[in-house]
């Protein structure tokens, strides 16, 4: 913490991933780092340092893993679809504008999502 506050920073943005709030098939190790990382954030929020804010990001379509047909078709049928690099542009600037030690950011189609998932949301 002393390091964050001798770099006279105004954010620590940590990046996680919806995986963390909604679960994803084989991915519990990577939800689970994601999840410490959100609650890092929420924790650091109460401390004198950096303003900490942890975004759960949900799949990108243009760039990344999930900007292939075959993942774009997997994340469809759950219900997800992929932020074009623009909406994670304004998901990133909305996420220090507002503030919120955490958000989630992700394309989400409730009326796709099998009911066990839709709860979450």
């Amino acid at each position: 913490m002393q390091t964050l506050r001798n770099h006279d920073g105004r954010y620590l943005i940590l990046y996680s991933s919806a995986a963390a709030t909604l679960g994803a098939p084989g991915q519990s190790a990577h939800a689970l780092a994601c999840g410490y990382l959100d609650g890092l954030a929420q924790q650091f929020s109460t401390l004198d340092a950096p303003k900490t804010l942890s975004v759960a990001w949900g799949a990108w379509g243009e760039s990344g893993r999930a900007a292939t047909p075959e993942m774009l078709a997997t994340l469809a049928s759950r219900g997800m679809g992929a932020l074009s690099d623009a909406e994670g542009c304004w998901h990133l600037e909305q996420a220090v504008m507002r503030g919120a030690p955490w958000r989630l950011a992700m394309r989400v189609f409730t009326d796709k999502m099998p009911p066990v998932t839709t709860g979450s949301v």
